[in-house]
């Protein structure tokens, strides 16, 4: 069997055996990275065996480009795949695969004319070892001491982003580092001819050329985007804010002081919840650093991840990276992994259990109105991706494979479930100590089979069900993982659009955001996402409620979503057509999760708004939330107006300032709105008067007392800290919430009694400039 035959038959053994794995069998990054590192070692057999010291460097090119067409095979039989594994992202796997794989074959080539050059022995076994240190060094060095979520590889080409994100960040950094790759097949070819003796000019000047320009590129990798260092990271996000535990990191083109001081308060707070229930206090000399990014594409430019927030608890300081849409949703669950990096193991400082990492930070969530971690699991025992074996569920979560082949939403709900018993059977002090190597049996005295099933026990014994956990456990265990994802990281033409149009949008270009966008209906006529954005902007440009109502009718009705319901009700608004705008916001309510209450809570106002289109005309209208709370207020005053107007009108201002970030605006609005009760029993009472007082009898008794809870809600969130009555009322509701059996509802007016007794404690302990002197822009 003849050497080519052998070299062709390593790569079709590779190709076939990519073909049963999923996303490794699609011709995308992950799979090109296999076939490169593969590629590389197959490269290096070949030469290895092939050169002798006497080899010239003209034979060894010659050589190396002989090894490049069977690198093709696997990505032939790649293409196969796609019979049975589509790959809508076909022409991007193919550039990947060219950037990646003959670069590294080139590469297992040039190592083995390098190491050939001396007549020491086993020099297969020598280039497999230069491979092996390279593939696994350079992982270690870029994630192990850089705040990036991405590593670059001359072996495997790369690791582009975390696995949690659809849609990769193909960053310029990459084809840099592509070219650093190959500067270093430079580099070992010329010394491997000078130690044969092939000492001419040409040579020896590339080898120099070749050497000076990799010193420039490691000298500036951060700037090239091959490597990301904190300097650079502050650098490219200069707003500052320090508080007691953090350093803020954010940009201060894109965002008011007063937004960055209520992260600021969330954070505190979040810190302090998590000392009290961990009874830990782990910042101890140094803040803790929170980069905050205003998009996805500065965010994947800048560290490489898209759409997920990390805390790397490995790197030596503690921080996290999120998006700034994602802090009020994810800041607590990425202080929770920082959290536990003192009782993490050593180096790494986090548990070698994916799962207990990630049932720890769901077990140590805020509260929220969407049914808890105990109810979704018990509402999908048996179905939805869950089976009835619960202990067995948990064992196999434990593991890294267990966790990240199952359905994301189905492992992360069921170790929260698991790890916030053992949190509140246990205590802290048990769960601290077995968070690093998952030893259940050391720790608890019992395994963790017995463990699950005491839980599986529990949750059996428990109050009823939320009402609303099956249908939301049906939704989010749905979800198809990465591993069941039809084409994987594929992202459809209308949707850059939309992206581009949202790009546009931020950067002030209204115009050429709606360019986008018609473009993004041409290519999807059915995309609602699109529709709802472009009637959105045309209603901020006053363009005639008529004409976007046309507009929308294009969209099929069965792909009509929440959105586009409520954008039509505010045209038919706009138009003067009350009761059809008001059958549309019912509509949008009534397919709206109950726990999704933030655009609940918006529809029905403004479905109690139907009548004044002069006022939703200054709500709907473009620009930030402060300046149209503003022209909302000015309308109210510019002639006399009906009680009841008045009092919407106040509604929507206190709205539109909690919205900018205003609690100290909003909160006289509120105040007259909603005054505090002198009774915590009375709670109910003011806030059900108010939407008495501005229509509210048009809704449903169910909504209507919904829609008074939100509100008071809101209002009291806007003035936490001003008083104890704002606890004690929470607190109140709390407990009735707890008597009426609605869970949910009861944990998060608890939250919000910590909050108010928090923020009133904080505030007379901290003058009130104190944390906005810290506050600085870049």
């Amino acid at each position: 069997m003849n050497r080519s035959f052998r070299i062709h038959l390593a790569y079709a053994a590779v190709g076939v055996a990519l073909w049963p794995i999923p996303l490794l069998n699609v011709l995308h990054v992950e799979s090109s990275a296999v076939v490169a590192a593969a590629a590389y070692f197959i490269s290096g057999w070949a030469a290895a065996t092939s050169f002798t010291p006497a080899t010239s460097p003209g034979e060894a090119v010659r050589t190396g480009l002989h090894l490049l067409p069977p690198a093709l095979v696997p990505a032939g039989l790649l293409t196969v795949a796609m019979l049975w594994a589509p790959n809508c992202a076909y022409l991007t796997g193919v550039g990947l695969y060219l950037l990646f794989v003959p670069v590294s074959a080139v590469l297992g080539g040039a190592v083995a004319y390098g190491i050939t050059a001396s007549s020491t022995g086993r020099p297969v076994v020598r280039v497999a070892l230069v491979g092996l240190v390279v593939m696994m060094a350079g992982p270690v060095y870029d994630l192990g001491f850089h705040p990036q979520f991405f590593t670059y590889n001359h072996v495997f080409g790369g690791v582009l982003g975390p696995i949690y994100d659809e849609q990769l960040a193909i960053r310029a950094g990459l084809f840099w580092f592509r070219g650093v790759t190959v500067l270093w097949i430079a580099v070992a070819v010329v010394l491997g001819a000078r130690l044969r003796g092939f000492g001419s000019r040409r040579w020896t000047g590339t080898g120099v050329i070749a050497a000076g320009l990799l010193g420039v590129s490691y000298l500036f990798a951060p700037n090239l985007g091959v490597t990301v260092t904190e300097s650079h990271l502050k650098k490219a996000l200069p707003g500052t804010l320090q508080t007691d535990h953090f350093e803020i990191h954010y940009d201060s083109t894109a965002h008011e002081p007063a937004e960055v001081r209520s992260w600021a308060l969330q954070q505190e707070f979040a810190y302090h919840q998590l000392s009290e229930r961990l009874q830990t206090d782990m910042a101890r000399g140094e803040r803790i650093l929170t980069f905050v990014y205003p998009s996805p594409e500065v965010k994947a430019r800048l560290t490489g991840a898209r759409q997920t927030s990390v805390a790397p608890v490995w790197l030596g300081r503690a921080q996290s990276h999120l998006l700034v849409d994602r802090l009020k949703g994810s800041f607590q669950h990425e202080l929770a992994h920082l959290f536990g990096r003192p009782f993490g193991l050593p180096g790494v400082r986090a548990s070698w259990s994916v799962g207990l990492v990630e049932g720890w930070a769901v077990a140590l969530e805020p509260p929220s109105l969407a049914p808890s971690p105990d109810d979704l699991v018990r509402a999908a025992r048996g179905r939805t991706g869950l089976g009835t074996d619960l202990p067995e569920a948990v064992a196999a979560r434990l593991s890294p494979a267990g966790f990240w082949t199952d359905r994301g939403a189905v492992s992360y709900t069921t170790m929260g479930s698991f790890v916030s018993y053992l949190l509140d059977r246990y205590g802290p002090e048990r769960l601290k100590a077995v968070y690093a190597r998952a030893d259940f049996q050391r720790v608890y005295g019992r395994s963790v089979r017995d463990l699950a099933a005491e839980w599986s026990n529990a949750l059996s014994l428990s109050t009823p069900i939320d009402a609303d956990a099956g249908g939301t456990a049906d939704r989010w265990f749905a979800r198809p993982s990465l591993l069941e994802t039809r084409c994987p990281h594929f992202v459809p033409a209308h949707r850059r659009r939309i992206q581009e149009a949202d790009r546009q949008l931020a950067s002030g270009d209204t115009s050429a955001a709606i360019t986008h966008l018609e473009r993004a209906i041409q290519l999807e006529p059915r995309s609602a996402s699109a529709h709802v954005r472009r009637a959105r902007l045309r209603l901020a440009q006053a363009v005639p409620a008529d004409t976007v109502l046309a507009g929308l009718a294009n969209l099929p009705p069965e792909w009509h979503t929440p959105g586009v319901d409520v954008v039509r009700g505010d045209a038919l608004v706009l138009a003067r057509r009350p009761d059809s705008a008001a059958t549309m916001y019912d509509r949008a309510v009534s397919a709206i999760p109950p726990y999704r209450v933030d655009e609940r809570v918006a529809i029905w106002v403004r479905r109690l708004s139907v009548r004044n289109p002069t006022l939703l005309r200054h709500v709907v209208g473009g620009g930030p939330a402060v300046p149209r709370a503003e022209q909302v207020l000015r309308w109210a005053a510019s002639s006399p107006r009906a009680p009841q107007e008045i009092r919407r009108a106040q509604l929507w201002a206190a709205l539109l300032y909690d919205a900018g970030h205003r609690p100290d605006a909003s909160a006289l609005h509120w105040a007259s709105l909603i005054p505090l009760p002198e009774r915590p029993a009375d709670w109910e009472r003011p806030a059900l008067g108010l939407v008495d007082r501005i229509g509210g009898n048009v809704l449903p008794r169910a909504w209507r007392v919904t829609l008074s809870h939100e509100l008071l809600r809101a209002s009291l969130t806007a003035r936490a800290g001003g008083s104890e009555a704002v606890s004690a009322i929470a607190q109140r509701a709390a407990e009735e919430m707890t008597d009426r059996r609605a869970g949910s509802e009861a944990r998060v007016w608890h939250h919000l009694a910590e909050r108010a007794e928090w923020l009133r404690k904080r505030n007379d302990e901290t003058p009130r400039d104190e944390l906005e002197s810290t506050s600085r822009g870049g």
